[in-house]
């Protein structure tokens, strides 16, 4: 046996003169089989020979290639280069001394720019006999390309949706459910501490060119810090603040503020708190019973835009040392954990 190694890369070209035309059948050497396998730094070829035989070992270019000039020898019957019976290969047809086509696609290699000049290294070559004996060919496996599953995406439908009213609702702090607004809250919510006593029911309508909305708190201690916080991403293009996203408050003093994002949404930028806008209206009222009401009017024409379907929301509402939040878990400053809010179109 002949062994020698290469550098990468790992596909390279043998090439085997034998010689032995001239010498008798007592003294030739067979070459049964030449074995090449691929290692991380080098490539190994191995010659199977029956018997040990003079030969010269030097490398052509174009394309690069080792030849092995084996003095002595010649090929057994069955000899395979590629792992195919060269006898096998010609009663299907096809050239023996064309190496066979992989049934599976081997990797690309990896190159580093060390390869671009490396030299080949010759190992001294040791011979080992080949006992006599008929080679049995391993089978060829057949790699079979699992199918490709197909992915269909769902966007989950939104758990609300405003409806069109043809009578918008008065905004005045007079909360009339089931006349001026719906007689179903939009959603509901409420702090950690359960209880009837801290249950917040927001309503929802809008027409062709307003957005209306109206909070009924339950908090029967009035502090100053109370408030209703109403955020609206109106693209629906999640992330932080943008310039087309809204920010609400309303203070239940009446004070109010709005403020719009900053930049677009990737740009880790918060609210502008500069702004000031008239298209929006609010009043605050308190009904008793340990209540208080917030109502808006949003002009979503002049305000919002293009307000897409769905939008995104999150309500949020500070108590007496506590706040909650609509979804529980939404952060003011990521509109992505915001809720999907079905939008209409209305007509005049």
């Amino acid at each position: 046996m002949s062994l020698f190694r290469l550098p990468l890369p790992s596909r390279f070209v043998v090439s085997l003169l034998l010689t032995g035309g001239l010498l008798s059948s007592a003294s030739a050497a067979d070459l049964s089989s030449l074995r090449v396998a691929d290692s991380d730094d080098h490539t190994r070829a191995v010659l199977d020979l029956s018997s040990g035989a003079e030969y010269r070992l030097f490398t052509l270019d174009n394309p690069a290639r080792v030849v092995v000039d084996i003095d002595g020898s010649r090929p057994r019957a069955g000899f395979s280069a590629d792992g195919v019976s060269d006898g096998l290969e010609v009663a299907q047809g096809t050239d023996p001394l064309v190496p066979a086509v992989p049934t599976t696609t081997p990797p690309p290699p990896t190159l580093t720019p060390a390869l671009a000049t490396s030299t080949w290294t010759v190992v001294p070559p040791t011979w080992t006999p080949i006992p006599t004996g008929t080679a049995t060919l391993p089978p060829t496996a057949t790699a079979t390309t699992p199918a490709t599953a197909t992915a269909t995406a769902t966007t989950p439908a939104p758990v609300a949706a405003l409806t069109c009213t043809l009578v918008p609702p008065v905004i005045d702090g007079t909360l009339n459910v089931g006349v001026e607004w719906p007689g179903t809250p939009l959603f509901t919510f409420q702090p950690a501490v359960t209880g009837p006593e801290r249950i917040v029911r927001v309503y929802g309508v809008r027409d062709a060119t307003h957005l209306y909305f109206a909070f009924l708190i339950n908090d029967a201690v009035n502090e100053g810090s109370d408030a209703a916080r109403l955020y609206l991403d109106t693209t629906n293009n999640g992330n932080d603040p943008d310039t087309a996203d809204r920010f609400f408050q309303v203070n239940r003093n009446g004070d109010r503020l709005i403020w719009p994002g900053i930049g677009s949404n990737i740009d880790g930028q918060g609210w502008n708190s500069t702004y000031s806008s008239s298209n929006w209206a609010s009043a605050v009222g308190e009904p008793g019973n340990g209540q208080w009401v917030v109502e808006m009017s949003i002009d979503a024409v002049a305000e919002l835009g293009a307000l897409a379907n769905p939008f995104g929301l999150m309500a949020e509402v500070f108590y007496t040392g506590d706040t909650s939040a609509y979804p529980s878990t939404a952060s003011g400053t990521q509109a992505n954990t915001w809720q999907d809010i079905g939008n209409a179109i209305c007509t005049p």
